[in-house]
């Protein structure tokens, strides 16, 4: 596969198309790799196959640009998750517009591993989730009943004090 791949983009790099793609492409890059939408040829002026790969890869940051949790492992296989749907629309794009054999090849490799991954991914979190979802059930549970056990007291202390005769003060 890496010599496949590195193949390609040899074979690509010395291909005449290097200098037309070489105009196209934007001039700046925003953080996380963003692509900037700059680009000395307009965006509907760009090629089917180049305007597929942008907005693909456009959508891909964007669901990745998660709501983090803290946790490692989820974090990292949600935005996973997310990259790898992308890499699927972007090897659906090489299917629809490609025409070298050895990429399409690739692309259908991508898209088929790249399903699979999902799935144990989605599995695997589903799993967590419900495990976290457990988590916060207990989590609230005893936080109800600590709620409780101090309503409590506190009712009691103040029917203690007032025995006492004691004038309780609320606390500010």
């Amino acid at each position: 596969m890496k010599k496949t791949l590195a193949a390609l983009l040899v074979a690509f790099a010395a291909s005449s198309a290097v200098p037309a793609v070489a105009a196209v492409q934007p001039k700046t890059v925003s953080d996380h790799g963003r692509v900037a939408a700059h680009s000395a040829v307009p965006f509907d002026k760009l090629p089917a196959s180049t305007r597929g790969l942008v907005k693909a890869g456009e959508k891909m940051h964007r669901e990745m640009m998660i709501d983090y949790i803290g946790n490692a492992d989820i974090d990292f296989t949600r935005v996973m998750i997310a990259h790898h749907k992308g890499a699927i629309a972007m090897a659906e794009v090489e299917l629809k517009y490609g025409k070298d054999e050895q990429t399409r090849a690739l692309a259908k490799e991508i898209i088929t591993t790249q399903k699979k991954e999902i799935r144990q991914m989605e599995a695997w979190l589903k799993q967590k989730r419900e495990a976290y979802d457990q988590y916060l059930k207990d989590e609230k549970k005893a936080a109800r009943e600590e709620a409780r056990a101090y309503s409590e007291k506190a009712r009691a202390d103040a029917e203690a004090a007032k025995a006492r005769g004691e004038r309780i003060q609320p606390t500010k």
